[in-house]
């Protein structure tokens, strides 16, 4: 049985050996045999659950820091204008709600 790795690499699950594809050597060919049979490889791998946690923490610290630049032109407004403390507050009601998930991780 073969498992796809990639567009370009499949994996004999027998002994972990990987085979370029397209196949040209002998154990591509074989893997090609394979195919012919009918047989369909398992698919590509998808990303484990601490990949996904490792990828939602870095764009949860992307954001804040986002945020944060998002706040200074605010910070530095006339304070008798509600567009600028609106946006005050909208960030930080974003800010407070990514702060909880990413504690949450």
């Amino acid at each position: 049985m073969y498992q796809l790795i990639s567009d370009n690499l499949v994996k004999r699950l027998s002994d972990g050996a990987t085979i370029p594809l397209p196949a040209n050597e002998s154990e591509g060919r074989k893997y090609e045999a394979w195919l012919a049979e009918g047989n369909t490889p398992l698919p590509v791998p998808g990303p484990t659950a601490g990949q996904v946690r490792a990828e939602r923490i870095a764009a949860i610290k992307g954001r804040l820091s986002d945020i944060d630049l998002e706040s200074i032109r605010p910070l530095r407004a006339d304070p008798r204008t509600h567009f600028d403390s609106d946006k005050l507050a909208a960030l930080g009601a974003e800010s407070i709600a990514l702060r909880a998930e990413l504690s949450a991780l």
